[in-house]
């Protein structure tokens, strides 16, 4: 009678040893995954908002032809999970007027890719793996 109730005590404790065991090397396995998919390299794409700042004096900002823009980052998984690439942080201040020095009194100014991605390295505090704008190509603005 002893020795059954001292079965009855181990059943109701811990599970049987394989699944314990499967348990752990599922979630091992799964850890080791996870490190190894945010240790590689990835080129990805996100969709920043534009927002137009520092307007030339005696300018009225009319139109923009473009409210986003696609902007390529080259970094390791880890990186990628920076708070700076959730979707909430995405905005883009461009300074109109540091753009805008070289293009004269014109009512458009188009700027090329090379003239934003040259900008936003430049004074924008993007993340280091910043490549490029990749998608637009240009950005119009129209003055009233």
């Amino acid at each position: 009678m002893e020795q059954d109730s001292s079965k009855q005590e181990e059943k109701r404790g811990w599970p049987s040893t394989p699944i314990v065991t499967f348990i752990i090397c599922l979630i091992i396995s799964a850890l080791l995954w996870a490190i190894m998919s945010l240790s590689r390299e990835y080129t990805v794409t996100y969709t920043y908002q534009v927002n137009c700042v520092d307007i030339p004096e005696g300018r009225i900002l009319n139109q923009l032809s473009e409210n986003t823009l696609s902007l390529t980052f080259k970094a390791k998984g880890f990186g990628l999970l920076n708070p700076c690439f959730m979707k909430k942080n995405r905005r883009i201040n461009l300074s109109i007027t540091k753009l805008y020095h070289h293009k004269g009194a014109v009512e458009t100014a188009t700027f090329t890719q090379k003239e934003l991605t040259d900008y936003l390295r430049e004074f924008d505090d993007l993340d280091p793996s910043f490549i490029g704008v990749s998608d637009p190509g240009a950005i119009t603005v129209y003055f009233r």
